[in-house]
């Protein structure tokens, strides 16, 4: 369309080689031949719309617009399924990478909450315990409300204490199940 419009409007040879420069230039984002042969038209509109360059070259501009836009889209949909983070949500809540965020942190708890009841006073269901805490931070970022998150972290790393006794911790889980409970359901 570019090139038309040049030897069109420009009067200029139809040669293979001047084509081609057109073309790499266009292709490049370059669009200097149309947008000042633009300027020049918006000088005399009434003049340039009766010869219909004016509006030539605004239905250019649209569908370069267009695919430069459509380029885009695809960039960064592309980036998305690169990053395979795939976001949504449905009735149930937030999706991350196609798994409902807030069945991850209650079943995270919910292991928190056997692995106390179970405890051997083994450094293995320390870690174990440790692990699930992590997971549950950081799984809970965007179901958990910005105001609570301070408390929210002290709670859990309360669950992690040598000193806590297991009746106290048990009595902390169902303090976390009563008062973040709501967010995860």
């Amino acid at each position: 369309m570019v090139i038309d419009y040049a030897v069109d409007y420009n009067k200029t040879d139809e040669s293979d080689e001047l084509k081609l420069q057109i073309h790499n230039a266009v292709n490049q984002g370059d669009l200097t031949i149309l947008m000042s042969n633009y300027e020049q038209d918006l000088k005399n509109p009434i003049k340039s719309l009766v010869k219909g360059s004016l509006v030539r070259a605004l239905l250019i501009q649209i569908q370069k617009t267009k695919v430069d836009g459509g380029l885009a889209i695809n960039g960064i949909d592309k980036l998305l399924k690169s990053q395979q983070l795939v976001f949504g949500r449905n009735e149930r809540g937030l999706i991350i990478n196609g798994e409902n965020v807030k069945f991850i942190c209650l079943k995270s708890l919910n292991n928190i909450e056997k692995l106390i009841i179970k405890k051997d006073d083994n450094l293995i269901d320390d870690g174990k315990i440790f692990i699930e805490i992590i997971n549950l931070i950081i799984q809970s970022k965007k179901v958990i409300p910005k105001q609570l998150k301070s408390e929210w972290i002290s709670d859990l790393n309360a669950l992690n204490e040598d000193a806590t006794s297991t009746d106290d911790k048990l009595k902390n889980i169902n303090r976390i199940w009563n008062l973040y409970g709501a967010y995860f359901r």
